[in-house]
């Protein structure tokens, strides 16, 4: 399991929490922490991805040292 999935449970929860809720501030609370939790998911799974990840740019025969 990955953080990704456990920040998915977490906006799973709130969002089952603000559904059964009476109280609109308690509501209000639970979707923007939904929000927020939906949001590290997606930053986690950005940050995982191959594609964020920088070019290799150094070692080699270019780090000062030459090749024997």
């Amino acid at each position: 399991m990955n953080i990704a999935s456990v920040y998915d449970w977490f906006v799973r929860h709130c969002m089952d929490a603000a559904e059964q809720t009476d109280n609109p501030r308690q509501r209000e609370i639970l979707l923007k922490l939904a929000v927020l939790w939906a949001a590290a998911a997606q930053q986690s799974r950005d940050e995982a991805s191959p594609q964020s990840m920088p070019p290799n740019t150094g070692g080699g025969a270019r780090s000062g040292r030459r090749a024997a």
